[in-house]
């Protein structure tokens, strides 16, 4: 049986029952939000990075609301030695996975390499008490 058949057997089970019946196909938004979630979580998923407070705090100053090079962020961040090389990515990666920074997800992030950033928590405090 096709995945459509299945589909119409429990559109139909639902009707007989009153209930209305839709399903979510989704589309090129949801997708793309989607690949950036993923994107962003699939690090943490085996283990929690260790990051201090001061690099998170750090990275959250350092960043503005509105559009940021995530390239440039990156450089910054290994220029002044807030992260070695391999974290650098990883921190923002993180930052937005935990909530830290609340971004555009409607476009591709990795492949434009663009932040829109939305909202940055002002520290990790406000975190925690649920100011975010």
């Amino acid at each position: 049986m096709t995945c459509v058949g299945k589909i119409d057997i429990e559109r139909v089970c639902w009707e007989l029952l009153g209930v209305k019946f839709s399903y979510f196909t989704g589309n090129e938004l949801t997708r793309a939000q989607s690949k950036n979630i993923d994107w962003a979580t699939s690090p943490f998923r085996k283990s929690e990075p260790v990051f201090s407070h001061y690099q998170i705090d750090y990275v959250l100053s350092s960043m503005k609301l509105g559009m940021n090079s995530v390239e440039e962020l990156c450089n910054r961040l290994i220029s002044q030695n807030i992260v070695s090389n391999s974290d650098a990515l990883l921190i923002i990666r993180y930052l937005i996975a935990d909530k830290y920074i609340d971004v555009d997800l409607s476009f591709n992030i990795p492949e434009s390499g663009i932040l829109d950033v939305k909202r940055i928590a002002e520290a990790q405090g406000d975190i925690a008490s649920g100011n975010f």
